[in-house]
């Protein structure tokens, strides 16, 4: 699964910015530019933009979910409101934020941004992992070095509180996450994909993934790649038998909830 790891540049304005950087700088720059209040604001940048329930930004005495918003950085509006931006912004709907920048005048240039590959400094890309290695039933195959896993909800378990996915590079040998984006505005977006977002009650209160899970990684120069879902094998392709059999029995849902959860306490 291609993942997106695009940067841009607001001309005149800024350069080098993640999606939800990006949504920050456009918002900031126009308010500094423009005396709105926030009835004008919500008419310019309306929440459709974002596609969510998050919208563009929200008046920040409002914020219920401080996590999801650059608590950190609000922006004060010509009748005193202080508003604060979202930072839910992913491959799928920042194109709307673009589409309405750009209308208003602003030119934005996409560049593709690189995943760390220094081999030489890999060591200082992971945070390691203390428990999991406990929970483990079946000790992985020897040739195994790396395992890319994503996590989403299910259809039937789409809770608000919880973005689409959360994607992580495990690297078995060393027991650690390894670092794979650059230049992202937190700690935790560093290692975690699009949707970093913290495990939802209700998953917590099950003690388990509820949705689906997804391992890639290589075999012999060749992409192998399975797909679970309530332990259940949905797909797989190029997955050897000694590999299928320790990630359903190491991944099963109990263990991946303690995994992520253990992931998310690194920051």
């Amino acid at each position: 699964m291609a993942k997106d790891y695009t940067k841009y540049t607001i001309e005149g304005v800024a350069e080098n910015l993640g999606k939800s950087k990006l949504a920050l700088a456009i918002i900031e720059d126009y308010v500094s530019k423009n005396m709105v209040d926030f009835a004008v604001l919500n008419a310019v940048f309306p929440d459709e933009c974002q596609g969510g329930i998050h919208g563009v930004f929200r008046k920040k005495e409002e914020v219920k979910d401080a996590k999801r918003y650059y608590m950190d950085k609000p922006i004060s509006l010509v009748d005193g409101t202080e508003i604060v931006v979202t930072n839910q912004w992913g491959i799928g709907n920042i194109p709307g934020l673009i589409e309405r920048a750009e209308k208003l005048g602003y030119n934005i240039i996409a560049t593709d941004d690189n995943l760390y590959t220094n081999a030489n400094d890999e060591n200082e890309l992971l945070k390691q992992l203390k428990y999991f290695p406990h929970s483990l039933e079946q000790a992985f195959p020897n040739w195994l070095d790396k395992i890319e896993i994503i996590v989403t909800n299910s259809i039937e378990k789409i809770y608000e509180e919880c973005g689409e996915n959360v994607v992580i590079h495990f690297n078995v040998k060393q027991n650690s996450i390894i670092k794979h984006h650059t230049n992202e505005y937190e700690l935790v977006h560093e290692y975690l994909n699009a949707f970093e977002v913290a495990i939802p009650d209700a998953y917590i209160e099950n003690e388990e993934w509820l949705g689906e899970i997804r391992f890639m990684g290589i075999y012999e120069n060749k992409d192998w790649e399975i797909v679970l879902n309530g332990n259940v094998v949905e797909s797989q392709e190029n997955v050897p038998a000694d590999l299928k059999e320790a990630l359903l029995k190491n991944f099963n849902t109990k263990n991946m909830f303690k995994f992520i959860d253990e992931v998310y306490q690194l920051f």
